[in-house]
């Protein structure tokens, strides 16, 4: 189970597409709810616009087993068709010589921050909820909100009208941690009833001892810690002497149990296409809390080895 540890491991939909990845991004959604992951992470904006739908399509009849986070702040930018085919020519294009010059590829879509007026959020909430399939989320989560913004008592009211008529179940911000310090230490912060930031930056006493939600646990560092590990004759001896296999380390399973150990801590997100990671990744009671910190150590002694650019 996703139990066992002081919080929950999370599933985060921020990879889910749509169009011909629907059905396999369906039947991740659908792998980690059966693996025992309860937690489910999803956002407007997500998979160009496309993840909440398709968790909503997965979580059809098991959503009272599940607590549910969406948020409100970032609105995608739309695929047009006109944007499809002109992506889909420059990709032809591009594999010709000289290609690129007659189809140049088409500019990126840009999501529109901080739509956080009050008409914005409840209708945000409202499409939510539609494509989710659901009359309520258990999280709403002010995405990349400043934290004036946070304080503005029309947003607040807003939020807490929401609150009372069964929309959400309460509210809370993700964003950077500087903002989130800034959100926790402010008067109002009582109404805040989450903080989800990236799990490299966690201070309790700076958050007031609010719930806090993790992300970011498994990025590059630990990439490149794996990569160290291949070739770095010092850093494998290192990982002997934690009890850790270097060819099987299974750093990434050790990173998520000490982070769900973290005070505070009610769940740790990761996100994965792979379901057999996925399932290995949903199941953390194996990982003792000594495990844990082995894996934590060699993590530190990796950024030690890493090679410094010259100046």
């Amino acid at each position: 189970m996703a139990m066992g540890q002081s919080g929950r491991v999370g599933f985060g939909t921020g990879n889910l597409y749509g169009g011909g990845q629907r059905a396999q991004s369906v039947a991740l959604v659908r792998a980690a709810i059966d693996a025992g992951i309860s937690w489910i992470d999803t956002a407007p904006l997500y998979g160009h616009g496309a993840a909440e739908a398709i968790v909503g399509e997965a979580i059809h009849g098991r959503r009272d087993n599940l607590v549910l986070v969406s948020k409100a702040g970032i609105l995608p930018t739309a695929i047009t068709l006109r944007h499809r085919l002109h992506g889909k020519a420059a990709a032809i294009a591009g594999k010709l010589p000289g290609g690129t010059r007659l189809v140049a590829p088409p500019a990126p879509l840009r999501p529109r921050f901080g739509a956080f007026a009050p008409t914005d959020v409840i209708a945000s909430v409202e499409r939510s909820l539609i494509a989710l399939g659901t009359d309520r989320l258990d999280y709403l989560l002010l995405h990349e909100v400043a934290p004036a913004t946070a304080a503005d008592p029309a947003l607040l009211d807003a939020l807490d009208g929401l609150v009372r008529d069964g929309k959400i179940l309460a509210y809370g911000t993700a964003t950077q941690y500087e903002s989130t310090h800034a959100i926790a230490a402010a008067a109002h912060a009582d109404r805040f009833a989450l903080l989800q930031i990236a799990g490299t930056a966690t201070d309790r006493d700076s958050l007031q001892g609010k719930p806090v939600v993790l992300h970011s646990i498994l990025g590059e560092a630990l990439r490149s810690a794996l990569a160290l590990l291949k070739t770095d004759a010092a850093l494998r001896d290192a990982a002997r002497a934690l009890d850790i296999d270097p060819d099987q380390p299974d750093l990434a399973r050790r990173l998520m149990a000490a982070a769900l150990r973290r005070e505070g801590v009610v769940a740790a997100l990761f996100s994965t296409s792979n379901p057999d990671r996925l399932r290995r990744m949903a199941d953390l009671t194996g990982v003792s809390q000594a495990a844990a910190e082995a894996g934590i150590k060699l993590m530190a002694l990796a950024a030690q080895s890493q090679p410094r650019p010259h100046p």
